[in-house]
């Protein structure tokens, strides 16, 4: 018996201790994880937060705190989703304290030098909220820090459709000329020409009221020796008060023969550029144009519409032949996108210039008759002269 025991005592020690041990062992590690001074490891985090944002509601408060989270993780499909949800309440607060962390985050990104990431969530944003000024301007400066310069005009140009506060029309106009002059120093350097033609024909159409592009132009056509053309050019803006001394003297160069006016021979070249009047309504202009035997139209002038629109009331005149296409197309307009139909009007007229065949969409408008288009102005070289409020056209 005394062996027995001998033997057994040891054992049971053995297994008091044991099981005490695993006791305070399992009671530390609890206390230790809920005080916080040990983390689960990685695997178990990950599962929790994706538990948390799987499982979150579509309360507008959640949808923000979601949307913080994602953009700590740079999840930006998941963050404009959540930023989509939130914009069908009707929580503005909420909104707007959204879209600035988007923001801010964007221009982090961006000062950091991490293009790509800034782009995929402006572009994603973008499409959610089409006409916010400031995402499309970090957009033109994350182009900008790519020497995308191209795009970067591309979207700038965008941006002044939609924008309309002073500041940031004015911060659009200084953008826009720095990234102008960065691409066509580019050109430049390359000896690229036609690159330069190019890019000033594309800004003269983009922008037919900014003088200084036409003798931009003007340099680009000597500079391949097309002096007529360049010639052209220059007489657009001679009335300009900015740049028309300038155009005089590059014209008067170009026939050395003349030195205080313009030869006959420039003149005689110039004639056909007709100025029509212009009546202002607000930044853009209105123009009268005909139809057939149709009364005047008030068309305001569009150049970042590349079709002519009407109204259907126009289409109801008398004297106005057009004919149906059964097409549609989606137009974007201050209320969004918008399906309208396609016509074709037999014939267009603004002053003497006329055009057959030009197509229009048909869509409702205010204080207007409707746009006037760039299938209708590419016909043209043209300037917008604000200053005397004439559209000059000539041939193109």
């Amino acid at each position: 018996m005394r062996k027995l025991i001998s033997v057994l005592m040891p054992l049971a020690t053995g297994l008091i201790l044991g099981w005490f041990a695993h006791s305070l062992y399992n009671n530390n590690s609890v206390q230790q994880n809920a005080s916080g001074t040990f983390a689960l490891p990685p695997a178990e985090q990950t599962s929790t937060a994706t538990i948390t944002l799987s499982n979150i509601s579509n309360h507008p408060a959640d949808l923000l705190d979601s949307i913080t989270l994602l953009l700590q993780r740079n999840a930006y499909v998941e963050v404009i989703e959540r930023y989509e949800s939130l914009q069908v309440s009707s929580d503005h607060s909420l909104i707007q304290q959204a879209r600035s962390q988007i923001l801010e985050h964007a221009q982090q990104q961006l000062k950091a030098g991490n293009f790509v990431a800034a782009k995929q969530l402006l572009q994603g944003f973008l499409v959610a909220s089409y006409r916010d000024s400031d995402a499309r301007m970090l957009l033109a400066d994350v182009y900008l820090g790519q020497q995308d310069y191209l795009t970067a005009i591309e979207q700038l140009y965008e941006l002044k459709g939609i924008a309309f506060r002073p500041e940031m029309l004015a911060r659009i106009k200084q953008r826009t000329q720095h990234v102008v002059y960065k691409q066509a120093e580019r050109y430049r350097k390359n000896g690229d020409n036609t690159g330069l033609l190019s890019l000033f024909q594309n800004l003269t159409q983009k922008e037919p009221d900014h003088a200084s592009w036409f003798i931009e132009l003007a340099i680009a056509q000597l500079a391949l020796d097309d002096t007529e053309a360049a010639q052209y050019s220059l007489a657009l803006v001679l009335s300009d008060p900015y740049v028309g001394e300038q155009a005089q003297l590059m014209l008067a160069k170009l026939q050395p023969q003349t030195s205080t006016e313009l030869s006959a021979d420039i003149m005689s070249q110039t004639t056909d550029i007709t100025g029509i009047p212009l009546s202002r309504m607000g930044q853009s202009f209105l123009v009268e144009a005909s139809s057939g035997n149709s009364n005047n139209l008030q068309l305001l002038i569009d150049t970042g519409a590349s079709i002519t629109i009407v109204t259907p009331e126009v289409l109801q005149q008398q004297g106005i032949h057009f004919q149906i296409t059964g097409n549609t197309r989606v137009f974007n307009t201050a209320n969004g996108a918008v399906r309208a139909p396609v016509y074709i009007l037999d014939s267009l007229t603004v002053g003497d210039w006329r055009v057959e065949q030009v197509e229009v969409g048909v869509l409702e408008l205010k204080g207007m008759d409707g746009l006037l288009g760039m299938n209708f102005l590419k016909h043209f070289r043209f300037f917008i002269d604000q200053h005397a409020s004439m559209l000059r056209l000539s041939h193109n």
